[in-house]
């Protein structure tokens, strides 16, 4: 073996090795680390070893690449996906994706390069199940981490809540990821003799369901279940004639289905209550998270349809989601509300790719398995690999049916399908023959171009997302807010992929800083200037993101008042914005809350100017937009108490009880602390007595404990006149003790006196 071979060799293996290792790893220095740390080392690899595979084709034939139908059709999906890209409108996106999945084409790209290398170089059984093995042993990292983080090892990494997540940062990931390697020891399982060996893979295989259930992610549960059900029906059928195999695979299908059957019935007790299974247990389509799954399949099918055969892009799910915004999500201020994927192989495939791209991907992932069934299945040295790679496929797209795709469950799933296809399926040499000058000039050419790409498009924009990670942990209350501001705009000033969720951090900075405070001094009026330019390039960037517009539309309504003569100018700005949002997503109640707050605004203003009739206007249009908020949505607390903020503010009191008479009538859960205290701190700031008294009364009905809520109280009927009354509240309050006996004794002389009165 010449000396070029085996550096190409050893430089693809050891890149292999380290693409397998990188799930463990994190860079909290960087902007969405769970997913950067391993999508930009997986590309600059991919990139450094095509390299040397461009080199090892040079010095032997042997390793040159061999056409499959799994090689073709993922072809054929890269071509597909890159041809929507084209036609999507944002080909930028679609090319780069964002930084918070890491995909697009670009990924993709790179996926078929690792494709085409796994398939060329891994030749022999030998090799394969030393690379299964690794893949196992790497991911045995995680499991011990994930298992740490089950027994709440101290300074370990923390978890998502209480599910279980490793260093993938989404517990679902991580079970998907888990749902692979499981696939992986069967593979071994089936193919090793050794019963040392096999005892180790049926071990990794209990440990890694048990992770699974502690991620408590449904979807992959119900695909491990799928799979081992597929596996175990299989089984009996091959081995029909065999009866204690029979009765051992219908042994296992049975002990899975009550095994599930038991955990459904006994949801309800104590003990699955208390424990991580309770998620698992309460699968149900009245459950929260199984409405909104439909729901948004619901709106993405309605979006798929519009165009059908080549879809709308890669990574432009959220303006179909925009578009087609489901009311029903959108709870309270703190529901999650913009997705930018469906939780659905078949609808995130077919609205990014259409079905030609849905077609050509599930073709993909399910052919290998088809084959086996189809080759391998009777014949008794290869049967049971073929049960394997069956069940695998289901258990696979099942958990698909309920979450997306992340970088580090597309490295398994490739270094599987390329064992497959390696070992099981046909290859084929082209028909053409590359010259080995031609390869020669294509190494050369990509040796000039790899130092460049993989600074210009891996480092360099790894450099920038730890500068912006840098300005977004930076503590405003001890550093200086303009040296914030300059660590931000050294981020901005790249021409970098990531500029856009980049932008959002720096604009909602911005706004927590000058929100509401009023007129700016001199010196901060730059720094104003300069965000706002931000928020026209982020919209000129991708001007059909609704996001990006409700964005600078709350930026416009959060510094209106940041100069004195420019108030009604930028309300306005922000009211133009809502002409394009209605379009873009016109169900989506917070753009209509918005629209009702600029108009509010503008009350206030015209008010102020003494200009009654356009003040009017805006009072009636702020109203209009709050009820329509309130139609979308009948059930969201937040879409009245903006309508009775307004009603506040135009001393409009018949209207305030209309709502809440309408609220009680519907069953809208106003009537909790939280919302009463709120309607009190609206009515107090507005000086509307009668209402502070109201809901105040409410709060204390509901926490007695609350003594805020009794001084509010008291404060109520010493002002408007009840000295009586604030006096009883008064004596109530002595009882909590401490300070507030001899603030009471003071408060009861002062109501004596008449001086609440008297204000």
């Amino acid at each position: 073996m010449s000396i070029w071979k085996k550096i190409s060799l050893y430089t693809i293996y050891i890149g292999i090795g380290a693409i397998l290792v990188s799930p463990i790893l994190v860079d909290n220095r960087l902007f969405f680390p769970f997913i950067t740390t391993k999508v930009f080392l997986f590309r600059v690899v991919v990139e450094i070893i095509f390299l040397a595979f461009l080199a090892l084709n040079i010095v032997s034939e042997e390793y040159r690449p061999k056409w499959s139908w799994p090689l073709v059709l993922l072809t054929a999906f890269v071509a597909v996906a890159a041809m929507s890209s084209l036609l999507g409108g944002n080909f930028y996106l679609s090319f780069w994706g964002d930084i918070e999945r890491g995909e697009g084409l670009n990924l993709w790209l790179h996926l078929l390069a690792f494709f085409v290398i796994l398939t060329s170089v891994v030749r022999t059984r030998e090799a394969w199940l030393k690379l299964l093995d690794f893949s196992l042993g790497a991911s045995l990292l995680l499991g011990f981490f994930g298992l740490g983080q089950v027994l709440k090892i101290e300074n370990l990494l923390a978890t998502s809540g209480t599910r279980v997540d490793a260093t993938l940062g989404n517990p679902a990931f991580f079970a998907a990821y888990l749902l692979l390697q499981i696939g992986i020891a069967f593979i071994l399982f089936t193919l090793r003799q050794s019963k040392i060996a096999r005892g180790y893979y049926i071990a990794v295989i209990l440990f890694y369901t048990f992770l699974i259930f502690t991620t408590q992610t449904r979807g992959a549960v119900m695909g491990l279940a799928a799979g081992l059900i597929v596996g175990a029906m299989l089984m009996a059928w091959v081995n029909r004639e065999n009866v204690r195999v029979r009765r051992l695979s219908i042994g296992l299908l049975l002990a899975v289905l009550l095994a599930l059957g038991s955990l459904y019935a006994s949801r309800d007790t104590a003990f699955v209550k208390n424990s991580f299974l309770q998620r698992i247990a309460n699968i149900s389509p009245n459950n929260r998270t199984a409405q909104t799954r439909l729901v948004t399949w619901s709106a993405a099918w309605d979006g798929w349809k519009e165009k059908f055969v080549l879809g709308w892009g890669l990574e432009n799910f959220d303006v179909v989601f925009n578009k087609n915004f489901p009311p029903s999500i959108y709870e309270d201020e703190g529901s999650v509300v913009w997705f930018d994927r469906a939780h659905n192989v078949i609808l995130d495939r077919g609205v990014t790719t259409g079905i030609l791209g849905l077609g050509l991907f599930l073709t993909f992932l399910i052919y290998p398995a088809y084959r086996l069934l189809r080759y391998f299945l009777r014949d008794p040295l290869s049967r049971n690999i073929s049960i394997v790679g069956a069940s695998l496929t289901v258990a696979y797209l099942v958990q698909d049916l309920f979450i997306f795709e992340a970088v580090v469950t597309y490295m398994s799933l490739f270094v599987i399908l390329a064992f497959f296809t390696a070992q099981y399926l046909p290859q084929y040499g082209f028909s053409f023959a590359l010259p080995r000058k031609a390869i020669l000039a294509a190494a050369i050419l990509f040796t000039l171009l790899l130092g460049p790409m993989i600074w210009k498009l891996n480092l360099e924009p790894l450099r920038v997302n730890a500068q912006a990670v840098d300005a977004l942990r930076s503590d405003p209350e001890k550093e200086d807010f303009y040296l914030i501001v300059d660590r931000f705009k050294k981020v901005l000033e790249r021409k970098d992929y990531g500029n856009q969720e980049y932008r959002i951090q720096f604009i909602e900075f911005v706004d927590r800083m000058l929100g509401n405070a009023g007129q700016i001094v001199e010196r901060v009026e730059p720094v104003l200037e300069y965000t706002d330019q931000q928020g026209e390039k982020q919209i000129e960037e991708n001007p059909e993101n609704a996001k990006n517009l409700l964005l600078v539309m709350r930026h416009y309504n959060f510094t209106y008042a940041a100069y004195e003569d420019r108030k009604i100018e930028r309300l306005n700005k922000a009211l133009d914005l809502y002409r394009d949002l209605s379009e873009l997503s016109p169900t989506r109640p917070q753009i209509h809350h918005e629209a009702g707050y600029s108009y509010l605004f503008l009350y206030k203003e015209y008010k102020a100017l003494q200009d009654d009739d356009r003040a009017e206007q805006a009072r009636q249009s702020a109203e209009e937009m709050f009820r329509k908020a309130i139609d979308l949505n009948p059930k969201v607390v937040e879409s009245y108490v903006n309508l009775i903020m307004l009603y506040f503010n135009s001393g409009e009191d018949s209207k305030i009880e209309q709502v809440i008479a309408q609220m009680d009538e519907r069953q809208v859960n106003f009537r909790v602390t939280a919302h009463l205290e709120r309607l009190s701190n609206l009515a107090r700031s507005n000086e509307r007595l009668r209402w502070i008294g109201y809901f105040n009364e409410d709060v204390v009905k509901l926490n007695p404990d609350n003594v805020q809520a009794w001084i509010n109280l008291a404060l109520f009927y010493a002002t408007s006149g009840d000295r009586a009354k604030a006096i009883e509240i008064a004596q109530k309050i002595k009882a909590f003790g401490g300070q507030y006996v001899e603030q009471a004794e003071i408060f009861i002389q002062s109501v004596n006196r008449g001086e609440y009165e008297k204000k």
